[in-house]
């Protein structure tokens, strides 16, 4: 191919050029660190100095930067960490950029406790936060991962009565018992047993003590805020994490995790990020081998008092599903659990002083047995007589929409949201509940054997919750502002206890169950021959349950509240808040079972109540760092 000289001229000058730019861009790349751990240190900005260009590390610490010059000072910065100037040039290899810790820095850390972006220094409560970093350096994914670290923070799950798994409970101070401590996503306050994983948050906040002027019910001994990151239009990024370990006394734990943040033109953005963990178990389920058990085909003939007629001298013949599920293998890791869900956000900002973000996040946690040490902590064994599989499963999607409007003197702020939340489990009861010996004989003159009854509960609670609350944060240039709005929740519940062990009723109570006669009272409850003919003959077939409760809760609560705030001197200020509040509870129970002589025991009532929750506050700012 022959090419004429002007062509050859073009391309010479075309190369010289490309060469002089090229020249002209020196690419700086490397890996940022922090000190004390030795670990990545995501979300560095640097920035080229005397300019406005620059990057951020990403979730491994990694950054590369293009320089319009051959040489030029980086500024590495992040909250919490001292602020670095590093010269670089052409001859810059790839560097491992150490930031070291800043105590004065990490003591002037952002919250939203007073439902207001504020230095925790300005706030005058006792506030602990987990930050994004102390979160990733720890490994944390949910509630249990970060809480054991936090001063008089405890929590706890109460096993064996109407509530299971459900009836976590998070103590604050040692103030515990029902509704006492609130779990905030954002602005949104969500029933205390539930725990957002923490795949996308910006940190943890723990207010200690009564939090009821701004927060409302259920605030006694504080509030728990889990503060997620909002969608970003200035910048794509992503990342994706997989993660394995091994447990001493379990299997393998595995995790993979992601997240995307997606520019969707100048005004909106998608943020979304997802997971999937397996947690394996650390206890293993030993069963008796040493216990006999009915079988399904198994009739008793004789009841718990060794009769073998009952009161109108017709023979016993007691059929049971003696002890369905029961198993002599033994089962490891019995407490194995599996975690996934996601959560997707959409941003949008028409204006600088508008801003609208809709939000759902759905997760679904799946379990097996408890995850609870017997008498000793070091003991991973737990005893069963029966060997009965446990299950949970607790599925939950929240849904969320936030208005915010920047005005000129101040800012108006509505938050509306929806969870709905199925919770259902499994537990074995039968080494709890009573009379579980028992002697039988399957024939007349055969020999009494000892067995189990095999006996479980399922329970389950269906939540449903509505949430709006609409507010007005002052700006204003004097020396008094104010936080006052209205807050409106809706929630239903149902909640289901059934235990049946068809058969166990007859065998139990057939000594104390027989009809009036002459007038007089029968039995235990005063049954009717009526009655006791119900209960004997459906019992026998198998159709009387043991116990089962069934709930439906309504609850109504409206409120308006205030926190005002005047600064006396420049470093004296006064607080006043007030919440007014209205509720409403409904309750409509039914129970039915042994203990109600296989009668329904419905029962319902309504409570209301009003009143106003004060709030007094004297603050003195002494320095930047002393209140």
């Amino acid at each position: 191919m022959i090419y004429s000289k002007k062509k050859i001229k073009f391309f010479f000058s075309l190369f010289v050029l490309f060469s002089i730019f090229m020249s002209a861009q020196t690419i700086i790349k490397g890996t940022v660190y922090e000190a004390e751990s030795n670990q990545p240190l995501p979300e560095t900005n640097i920035l080229i100095e005397g300019t406005s260009k620059g990057t951020v590390s990403d979730f491994e610490g990694k950054f590369l930067l293009k320089l319009p010059t051959e040489s030029a000072t980086l500024v590495f910065s992040n909250m919490g960490f001292t602020t670095q100037h590093i010269k670089v040039d052409a001859n810059t290899g790839e560097m491992n950029v150490i930031m070291t810790a800043d105590a004065n820095q990490l003591e002037d850390v952002i919250i939203t406790a007073n439902k207001t972006a504020q230095s925790s220094q300005k706030v005058p409560l006792s506030v602990s936060v987990v930050g994004i970093k102390q979160l990733q350096r720890t490994g944390a994914k949910d509630f249990r991962d970060y809480a054991s670290g936090i001063p008089n923070l405890s929590f706890g799950t109460q096993g064996g009565d109407a509530g299971g798994r459900f009836s976590n409970e998070i103590s604050i101070r040692g103030i515990s018992g029902a509704n006492t401590t609130a779990m905030y996503l954002n602005d949104s306050p969500l029933p205390e047993s539930l725990s957002p994983n923490l795949i996308d948050v910006s940190h943890v906040e723990v207010l200690k003590g009564p939090q009821g002027t701004l927060y409302g019910a259920a605030t006694m001994g504080g509030a728990i805020k889990v503060l997620t990151n909002r969608p970003n239009v200035d910048k794509f990024m992503g990342f994706v994490e997989v993660e394995s370990s091994k447990v001493k006394e379990g299997d393998y734990n595995y995790s993979v995790s992601g997240l995307v943040n997606i520019p969707i033109g100048e005004k909106l953005a998608f943020r979304g990020s997802g997971y999937y963990n397996f947690r394996s178990g650390i206890y293993d389920m030993i069963p008796n081998k040493d216990i006999e058990w009915l079988n399904d085909d198994e009739i008793l003939t004789v009841d718990f008092y060794g009769d073998e007629y009952d009161y109108n001298d017709r023979p016993f013949n007691i059929k049971t599903d003696g002890c369905g599920g029961c198993s002599r293998e033994d089962k490891f890791n019995v407490d194995d659990q599996t975690d996934y869900g996601f959560n997707v956000n959409l941003g949008y900002y028409p204006t600088e002083n508008l801003s609208f973000y809709a939000t759902i996040i759905h997760q679904n946690l799946t379990g097996d047995g408890y995850d609870f040490a017997e008498n000793d902590v070091n003991n991973f064994i737990q005893n069963s007589n029966t060997g009965m599989d446990e299950s949970f499963n607790d599925k939950w999607t929240h849904y969320n929409f936030d208005i915010n409007i920047q005005l000129n003197k101040g800012v108006i702020t509505s938050n509306t949201n929806y969870l709905d939340r199925g919770f259902i489990e499994t537990e074995d009861v039968s080494d709890i509940n009573t009379f579980w010996w028992i002697e039988y004989e399957i024939d007349p003159g055969s020999e009494p054997l000892e067995s189990i009854w095999g006996i479980s509960v399922d329970r389950s609670v269906d939540t449903r919750i509505f949430q709006q609350e609409l507010r007005f944060t002052s700006e204003f240039d004097g020396k008094f502002n104010f936080i006052a709005g209205a807050f409106y929740s809706r929630e239903q519940s149902d909640w289901l206890y059934d235990s049946q062990a068809p058969g166990l009723a007859t065998y139990l109570l057939s000594d104390n169950v027989y009809p009036a006669e002459d007038g007089e009272d029968g039995g235990w409850w005063g049954e009717t021959m009526d009655d006791y003919n119900r209960i004997f003959d459906a019992d026998a077939n198998g159709d009387l349950p043991w116990y089962i409760y069934k709930g439906y809760f309504n609850e109504y609560e409206f409120a308006l509240f205030g926190q005002f705030y005047y600064e006396i001197t420049e470093k004296l200020k006064f607080t006043l808040g007030l919440r007014y509040f209205n509720s409403y509870i409904y309750k409509d129970i039914d129970e039915t079972g042994a203990d109600f002589s296989f009668l329904h025991s419905p029962f319902s009532t309504e409570f209301r109540e009003d009143g106003i929750n004060p709030k007094f506050n004297l603050t003195y700012q002494i320095d930047k760092d002393k209140m």
